[in-house]
């Protein structure tokens, strides 16, 4: 579904990744690493927001760099640290989402019925805790009809009603053409789930571990 080829990042002189070749298929898959092994790096360039050497195909044939418009479509990522312009309020970037990903209303709505969002969805986020912020990225990583959804250490912040009921939302997802992907230092309730591949994040490369 989603294939990395020659994949490389420097900063400066320094190489962080280094992947002659991966495929991520449909289904979940959990990113392990340690501090500073390049997941969240990894995560951005599959999110095609960070500039890389490489090349990397959405199936059957969405190149990242060479149709950039049409994979960030069907590409959504939550960060592990969201950030949002806060003088904007939760429906403004809720709009500007459905617009950018092809999303609706009833979407939304379902989003913010299971994240709990409705009482502070017209504030501006600036007023949002980090446990608000958190259910208001991740929900934002759902909107529209994506292939590849990207989840950086999704659970920080997260009280465990809201953490079931993201493996809820995931758990349907899956049920679609779509491949998830997670980062977490955090225990994750993998008995939600029928199947996850499991990766490991060098400072150099990316071991498929298990499939």
């Amino acid at each position: 579904m989603l294939l990395l080829s020659n994949i490389q990042k420097h900063y400066h002189h320094f190489l962080a990744l280094d992947i002659p070749e991966i495929k991520f298929e449909k289904g979940l898959s959990w990113i392990k690493g340690t501090n500073g092994s390049g997941k969240t790096t990894l995560f951005k360039i599959i999110s095609g927001i960070a500039p890389f050497k490489g090349e990397i195909i959405l199936n059957p044939n969405i190149s990242c760099k060479k149709k950039p418009q049409q994979y960030r479509l069907f590409t959504n990522y939550a960060p592990a640290e969201p950030v949002y312009p806060t003088f904007l309020t939760g429906n403004d970037l809720l709009d500007f989402y459905i617009s950018c990903k092809n999303g609706n209303a009833a979407q939304v709505k379902m989003l913010c019925d299971i994240f709990n969002m409705h009482e502070y969805i017209k504030n501006p986020v600036g007023t949002y805790s980090s446990g608000m912020l958190k259910k208001f990225s991740i929900a934002c990583t759902f909107i529209g009809n994506p292939k590849i959804i990207v989840l950086d250490e999704p659970l920080i912040t997260l009280d465990e009603p809201s953490a079931n009921n993201l493996y809820d939302l995931i758990k349907e997802t899956l049920t679609k053409e779509v491949a998830v992907l997670i980062s977490s230092h955090q225990k994750v309730n993998l008995s939600f789930f029928e199947k996850c591949n499991d990766y490991l994040v060098g400072n150099k490369t990316v071991l498929q571990l298990t499939s």
